[in-house]
């Protein structure tokens, strides 16, 4: 058999584009996934699987972004969206947060183990915290 004659320079480099072209498009794909969640679902299952929950103080109660966790470390976003301060008790944990300012945020980190947690609004600070009346529940499971 003759052994074939080189590739001109120009067949060379448009094999080399070639080749080039086909791997990136093989990556694009891999990268593409093909994930049909809208951005705000994804942003709440991931918040969800890192601990993270929204806990949104309003003048008429209290709304989590999740009523289930997983034990284990719980990232708490406090957000008021009321009109006064108010803060947020996990009750029996003696964990809290006061005097969230409204328009602002504040954070509340908490080890929880698996059971039924009441989460309550407050309005001032201290001893003098008044709760809400109507408490959001949170349920934590194991992992």
């Amino acid at each position: 058999m003759k052994p074939s004659a080189p590739l001109p320079p120009s067949r060379r480099f448009a094999a080399a584009a070639f080749t080039m072209l086909l791997g990136l498009g093989t990556v694009l794909a891999a990268c593409g996934g093909g994930d049909e969640r809208s951005a705000a679902e994804q942003e709440q299952a991931e918040l969800a699987e890192s601990g993270m929950i929204t806990a949104r103080a309003t003048d008429t109660g209290l709304e989590l972004s999740s009523a289930t966790a997983h034990a284990g470390p719980i990232n708490f976003r406090v957000v008021n969206a009321g009109t006064k301060p108010y803060g947020v008790r996990l009750k029996g944990t003696g964990a809290e947060v006061t005097n969230v300012q409204p328009g602002s945020t504040a954070a509340l980190v908490v080890r929880l183990e698996p059971g039924s947690y009441d989460l309550v609004s407050l309005t001032g600070s201290g001893p003098q915290a008044v709760e809400g009346r109507n408490p959001a529940r949170l349920v934590v499971i194991a992992r």
